[in-house]
């Protein structure tokens, strides 16, 4: 059986009303990576890291033996039917969806960090495949 791991991304974070910006890479089968930043006020400066941001992340379906996604119980109001095949607007709209849902019944997440100094935090040790959302 192969071993995916999905991360639906989805940050809304403001501080002093400056939106931040997050770029997620999975690092390994078992490490995930999100760096958070201050976009560049002109465009050409480079993005600041941000220091202090809790982040976390919650299972939301695992992968059966079949590699199929099926949700947990706390997501299985949710439709995830055509997932592999959605581009990045649909899959952002996705996210929005499973994130209001979390905040709505109070999910607990499965891992909870803050980034480092240069703006990243390191979830590792993600042993379960399935579907996740940061």
């Amino acid at each position: 059986m192969k071993y995916f791991y999905h991360f639906l991304c989805t940050l809304a974070i403001c501080l002093s009303c400056i939106p931040l910006q997050a770029k997620a890479e999975s690092l390994s089968f078992f490490s995930y990576q999100v760096e958070v930043t201050y976009p560049s006020v002109d465009g050409i400066a480079p993005p600041v890291p941000v220091s202090g941001v809790e982040l976390s992340v919650y299972r939301v379906a695992e992968l059966n033996k079949e590699e199929n996604y099926v949700l947990l119980p706390d997501y299985q109001q949710l439709d995830i039917s055509g997932l592999t095949e959605m581009n990045a607007d649909e899959l952002e709209e996705e996210a929005q969806k499973f994130s209001s849902l979390t905040e709505q019944q109070d999910i607990t997440p499965d891992f909870t960090a803050i980034t480092d100094e240069n703006g990243i935090v390191l979830f590792q040790n993600i042993e379960e495949p399935g579907l996740y959302l940061t």
